[in-house]
């Protein structure tokens, strides 16, 4: 497997990574657990990050 295949399923495992950071959660949930509360407020930086890192 050459660099490009590796950087390319890089990319992939890190698509749920950036779903899941980006901060679309809905009320009830972030109400609930505090981390989600943290990934409310700062998700949107985390996301960033992971879409540098993944370009």
């Amino acid at each position: 497997m050459n660099l490009a295949n590796k950087i390319t399923i890089a990319r992939i495992f890190l698509i749920p990574v950036f779903i899941l950071l980006f901060p679309t959660h809905p009320d009830w949930l972030i109400n609930k657990y505090k981390f989600i509360q943290h990934i409310d407020s700062y998700g949107i930086y985390y996301s960033t990050l992971v879409f540098l890192i993944a370009s």
